[in-house]
């Protein structure tokens, strides 16, 4: 950790090195019945229990570039995009066909007072943005899914983003289901409006660094110290 160069730490903070994404592979007690999209993690990527056409897959880690995780979106057994994990929140899409040529989108992410906004970005496509993720529940943690959040009892919850297109217009919803301590998180969409699996593939690896980076940096209520410390 010493000798490590200063650029490389938000990552081993953010994955745990080695073991990118070791979490519990459960599988969610149940789905949105609403939910277009719908992935769960798994001990080594996500499974996408529900996509178009009743379709399923995978988000498979698919190694590093240039110290940034990649990821392959597989679904009914073929490879239909690589993705590029550049920062929390920020994902690249490209064609497995051409991984050097243009990207075929893009989720850039924002934040408000530590909360994450996301944009998506595809090209000939509507661009579309979220808005910050709140809870669905009464809880006593947090009503939003934030930065700020002081404690991992805080993290768990439902947290729904209402997706609106470029003219501000409601276009759906995205939204990322957490359970603590088990790991287990869902992360489900209805965007019908050219939101493609592809796209809300990336969503997913996108918010969910998002939510990693959260928990490893929240006070970890079930060890009794920080949790930014190596998966074991």
């Amino acid at each position: 950790m010493r000798n490590l160069p200063a650029r490389l730490l938000p990552w081993v903070l953010l994955l745990g090195l080695p073991g990118c994404m070791r979490t519990l592979g459960l599988e969610p007690p149940r789905l949105d019945p609403s939910a277009t999209f719908s992935a769960y993690r798994t001990h080594d990527g996500f499974t996408i229990a529900r996509a178009e056409g009743g379709k399923s897959g995978s988000i498979d880690p698919a190694g590093w570039s240039d110290w940034a995780p990649t990821f392959r979106v597989v679904l009914a057994g073929s490879t239909i995009a690589n993705l590029r994990l550049e920062s929390p929140g920020h994902v690249q899409i490209r064609d497995p066909a051409n991984p050097g040529g243009p990207l075929m989108g893009e989720i850039v992410p924002r934040w408000e007072d530590g909360a994450i906004r996301l944009t998506m970005r595809a090209p000939k496509e509507e661009t579309l943005h979220t808005r910050s993720f709140r809870s669905t529940e009464t809880t006593s943690g947090l009503a939003v899914l934030t930065r700020n959040t002081q404690s991992t009892l805080d993290l768990r919850g439902t947290y729904r983003a209402e997706v609106r297109d470029d003219s501000s217009l409601p276009d759906g919803w995205y939204q990322v289901g957490v359970w603590e301590p088990s790991g287990r998180r869902v992360y489900e969409s209805n965007v019908p409006r050219d939101f493609t699996v592809v796209e809300a593939a990336a969503v997913t690896v996108a918010l969910d660094a998002e939510v990693e980076f959260i928990r490893r940096t929240a006070s970890n209520a079930y060890r009794g110290s920080m949790g930014g410390g190596f998966e074991r």
